[in-house]
């Protein structure tokens, strides 16, 4: 048995369409590997150590000037109400639901005054 690595003509459970994106995909990264090569190793380049990246830079100007575009809806005023009120209600009914069951504890003898962690004396 040969250990070769077989390309996207010789895999068999593959359709025409998903030949044609594994392709495509292959074809795309050689392409920006070269892209990312030339770029790196230019030496006329007056970045050094750094490749700007137009896609990054777009995602970091849109995270910096969404606040510009947004609208207030009651939609999103009831969202931040859901979440906030949601997230501080459970964690004040787990807070409570504990507490409880400790002092049910207490109050009923289960855990002697001895093996309790505050004390007064």
């Amino acid at each position: 048995m040969s250990n070769k690595i077989t390309g996207a003509d010789e895999i068999y459970d593959v359709s025409a369409r998903e030949k044609e994106v594994i392709e495509w995909k292959a074809n795309r990264r050689l392409e920006l590997r070269n892209l990312y090569l030339r770029e790196k190793f230019n030496p006329n380049s007056p970045h050094v150590g750094h490749i700007f990246d137009p896609a990054v830079q777009r995602h970091y100007s849109t995270l910096f000037c969404k606040e510009q575009f947004f609208r207030p809806t009651v939609k999103s005023f009831l969202w931040n109400v859901v979440v906030l009120g949601g997230s501080m209600f459970f964690v004040g009914w787990r807070v409570k639901k504990f507490r409880d069951e400790k002092e049910h504890r207490f109050a009923t003898g289960q855990v002697s005054y001895r093996d309790r962690e505050w004390k007064f004396v």
